[in-house]
């Protein structure tokens, strides 16, 4: 008779848990799901930042080239410099990190990563 009891006063306990829980679940996910953007957005800027260079040396649209790598992100910057005086060639990139967030809320930050490509410039002929 004491089992019955104490099954009867414990039902729902999991629903109860579940509840408590979810938040933290949520953001655990959320907080592991904007490492991965992060990190993606870095790849992808330091990609776009050898592209770049890749068409400057070449003597190619390095705008285009830096656009076309970095398209899943907003680009933030692009400084070329070099091939001067016999100067390396430098392409620096920078694009904007999205956010993850919940529904309504807004961080109201703009998180940037950027990337720089050196390189050693060869005359054209």
């Amino acid at each position: 008779m004491g089992t019955e009891h104490r099954e009867s006063a414990e039902h729902g306990i999991e629903t109860l848990e579940f509840i408590g829980f979810f938040p933290f679940f949520l953001v655990a996910g959320l907080i592991a799901g904007q490492l991965l953007v992060a990190g993606h957005a870095m790849l992808t800027t330091a990609e776009a930042a050898r592209q770049g260079a890749r068409a400057l040396a070449a003597g190619a649209n390095v705008s285009d080239a830096v656009s076309a790598a970095a398209r899943p992100y907003r680009l933030a910057g692009l400084q070329v410099s070099g091939c001067d005086a016999g100067e390396p060639g430098k392409v620096t990139v920078g694009v904007s990190v999205p956010f993850l967030t919940i529904p309504l809320t807004s961080l109201g930050q703009d998180v940037q990563t950027s990337a720089t490509a050196v390189f050693r410039c060869e005359p054209h002929f």
